[in-house]
C-alpha cells in the first residue's frame, strides 16, 4: 500500500503544481495589464490602472501561497496505518454508506482536491474540514456523521491505510 500512497502523493503534487502554474500565468497577465500604457490614468477618476495594480499584487501573493503549499506538501512523509490505528493526518480512509463507497485522504495540504488513481476517485480533505474533523480519531468500523448545510450523511469506516 505504501506504493499506492506514493503514487497518490505524486498525483496531489501534480495538482498543486498545476495550481501554481495557473497562478503564475494569471500573475504575469495581471502585471502586464497593470503596466500597460493603455491603463495610465487620464484623470483623477480613472482608476483602471490602480485596480489592475491591486489585482497584480493579489495574483503575486497567490503565486507565493501556491509555492508554499508545494514546499509544505513535499515535507510530508507517507505514513502507514494499520487497521487497528485511529485515522489521522496522511491516512487513506475508505467509507461506505447506502449510496456507495468513498475514498478520503486526510492531508494538511491540498484539501479540496479530487484525484483519480487506479480507477478510483480520492477526495483530499484537510483535518480542519468537516469530513476531516469527523474522521480524525475514528477507528475501523466506526460511524461518522457529516452535516453540510441541509445535507446529512452517515458513513461507516471500512478501511484505514
Amino acid at each position: 500500500m505504501k506504493s499506492f500512497k506514493r503514487k497518490l502523493h505524486s498525483k496531489i503534487l501534480d495538482e498543486l503544481t498545476q495550481e501554481f502554474e495557473t497562478a503564475q500565468q494569471a500573475a504575469q497577465q495581471a502585471h502586464a495589464t497593470a503596466t500597460d500604457d493603455e491603463n495610465k490614468a487620464e484623470n483623477k477618476y480613472d482608476t483602471l490602472g490602480l485596480e489592475a495594480a491591486y489585482l497584480a499584487e493579489g495574483q503575486s501573493q497567490r503565486v507565493v501561497d501556491c509555492e508554499q503549499k508545494i514546499l509544505d506538501f513535499n515535507k510530508l512523509q507517507t505514513k502507514a496505518y494499520s487497521p487497528s490505528d485511529a485515522a489521522g493526518p496522511l491516512a487513506l480512509v475508505d467509507l461506505i454508506n447506502e449510496h456507495g463507497r468513498k475514498k478520503v485522504f486526510i492531508s494538511p495540504v491540498g484539501g479540496g482536491y479530487e484525484v483519480f488513481l487506479g480507477g478510483e476517485k480520492i477526495h483530499v480533505v484537510s483535518p480542519q474540514a468537516p469530513l476531516g474533523k469527523a474522521l480524525v480519531g475514528k477507528y475501523l468500523g466506526d460511524e461518522v456523521h457529516i452535516q453540510a448545510g441541509n445535507d446529512s450523511n452517515y458513513f461507516e469506516i471500512s478501511g484505514i491505510e
